[in-house]
C-alpha cells in the first residue's frame, strides 16, 4: 500500500468512527466501505463495518463481516465479541454465548476474581462456585435466573453482586450466599461471570421460570396503601424513561419524560415515576414523583419490587425496570428503539425471557412519539374494556 493510499484509508477510517459516534450510521458505513475497497481484507475495517451492520439491525451481514475478519485473525477479540452479539441477536444462543466470552479481552479488562480457578462446567465438587455480576443492574437481574441450574449440579453458589441489588437477590432461588461485588471470595472457590453461565450450561431463555424474584410482603402492603391513597380510582402505571447515562447507546434507548403526555392525558390514568431519584422538575406535571422508601438508597430495588407489585402496569424503556418487572412476573410494556439490545430480537411483541412483557418497537429510528402513541392507543382500549365491565 502506497503512502498516499495508506493516508487516505486512515482518513476514511477516522471519518467512519466519527460518524458512527454521532449516530450517522449509513454515512459511517460508506466511509468504512470506501476504506476497505482501498485496503481489501483489513481486519479492523471489516470489524468496524460489522459493528455498523449490527447497529443497523443486520446481524446476518454483521456475522459475515466478522467471519471474514476472524478467518484472517482468529485471535481478534473485538471481532469475536461483536460476532457474539450478532449471533445472539440472530437467535444463535450457543454460538453467541461462546463468542461473547471474548468481551473481557475486547475491552482490555480483567474479570473480577480473575485470580481464582475458572469453572469450566465439567467438574462438580465440594468447593463453592463464585458467580459474579457485571455490566448493568438489568444484566444481573436477567441472568440470575440461571443460579438454580448451577445449584442443581450440587454446587454451593455464592453470588457477588452490586450492593444495590443485595437485598432483592437475598431470596433468589439457587443462591447459597451473597457477598458484595469485590469482597474477598470464599476459600477454594472457583469463579465464573454470571453472564457466561447459560452458555456454559447449555440452557436457553427458560421463560417459563417467571417469576423468579419476589417482593417483600410488608413493603408490598405499604406501597399498596400509599398508591391507593394517591390514586384511589385511577389505573396506576409506573413509568421509567431513562437508563444509565454511562451506557454506550443510552441516547438511543432513553426518552424525554414529556413524551409520556399522551398517556397521562387519558382519563382514569395516573403515571407514577419508577425512578426513586426523579424530581418533579425532571418528570414534569404529568408524572407523580412519590417519596421513595426511607431506606431506598440501601435497598433501592427491594422497594421498587414492592411498588411494582402494587401497580396495575409498568411502561418503561429498556433499562433495569424492564428486567425487574419481568423477573417479578408483573405486566409491563417495554418501549424499544428500532434496533434494540440483542436480547429483545428485531421483531415481535413477546419475548421468551419474560412472558409478562410486551415489546413496543420503533418503526423508524428515533421515533419515540410513534411508540408512545401506540402505547396510548392500547391503553385507551384497555380502559374502555375495563369501563364496559
Amino acid at each position: 500500500m502506497g503512502r498516499a493510499v495508506g493516508a487516505e484509508v486512515e482518513d476514511l477510517a477516522a471519518q467512519g468512527r466519527r460518524l458512527a459516534e454521532d449516530g450517522r450510521l449509513d454515512e459511517a458505513r460508506e466511509a468504512f466501505a470506501a476504506a476497505l475497497a482501498a485496503a481489501p481484507g483489513r481486519v479492523d475495517l471489516l470489524t468496524n463495518l460489522g459493528a455498523i451492520a449490527l447497529r443497523l439491525g443486520e446481524p446476518a451481514q454483521a456475522i459475515d463481516l466478522f467471519d471474514r475478519a476472524l478467518a484472517q485473525t482468529p485471535s481478534d477479540a473485538d471481532a469475536r465479541y461483536n460476532r457474539g452479539l450478532a449471533r445472539l441477536m440472530a437467535g444463535d444462543r450457543r454460538g453467541g454465548f461462546e463468542d461473547y466470552r471474548a468481551r473481557w479481552r475486547a475491552f482490555g479488562l480483567t474479570p473480577p476474581y480473575g485470580a481464582l480457578p475458572p469453572w469450566d462446567g465439567a467438574a462438580d465438587g465440594p468447593w463453592p462456585l463464585l458467580l459474579h455480576t457485571e455490566q448493568g443492574l438489568g444484566d444481573a437481574l436477567h441472568f440470575v435466573r440461571y443460579c438454580p441450574d448451577a445449584a442443581a449440579r450440587g454446587l454451593k453458589v455464592v453470588l457477588a453482586c452490586q450492593p444495590a441489588l443485595g437485598a432483592l437477590l437475598a431470596g433468589a432461588p439457587g443462591i447459597d450466599r451473597l457477598i458484595p461485588l469485590g469482597a474477598p471470595p470464599p476459600p477454594e472457590a472457583r469463579a465464573l461471570a454470571l453472564m457466561d453461565l447459560p452458555g456454559l450450561l447449555g440452557v436457553g431463555e427458560e421463560g417459563h421460570r417467571v417469576p423468579y424474584l419476589g417482593a417483600d410482603g410488608r413493603r408490598l402492603d405499604a406501597w399498596a396503601a400509599r398508591l391507593a391513597a394517591i390514586a384511589p380510582q385511577d389505573m396506576r402505571i409506573g413509568v421509567a424513561w431513562r437508563g444509565s447515562p454511562t451506557h454506550g447507546l443510552d441516547r438511543e434507548r432513553s426518552l424525554p419524560p414529556a413524551l409520556f403526555g399522551p398517556l397521562a392525558a387519558l382519563p382514569g390514568v395516573r403515571l407514577i415515576a419508577l425512578h426513586p431519584d426523579a424530581t418533579p422538575a425532571e418528570a414534569g406535571p404529568a408524572i407523580l414523583c412519590p417519596e421513595p422508601d426511607a431506606d431506598w438508597r440501601r435497598d433501592a430495588f427491594l422497594g421498587t419490587a414492592a411498588m411494582m407489585g402494587a401497580l396495575d402496569l409498568v411502561i418503561t424503556v429498556d433499562t433495569v425496570f424492564a428486567h425487574l418487572a419481568g423477573a417479578l412476573g408483573r405486566p409491563a410494556w417495554v418501549l424499544l428503539p428500532r434496533v434494540p439490545d440483542w436480547r429483545w430480537g428485531l421483531s415481535g411483541e413477546t419475548t421468551p425471557w419474560y412472558p409478562t412483557l410486551r415489546l413496543l418497537r420503533q418503526k423508524e429510528a428515533g421515533d419515540w412519539p410513534g411508540v408512545v402513541a401506540e402505547a396510548a392507543r392500547r391503553l385507551a382500549l384497555r380502559l374502555a374494556r375495563k369501563g364496559r365491565r
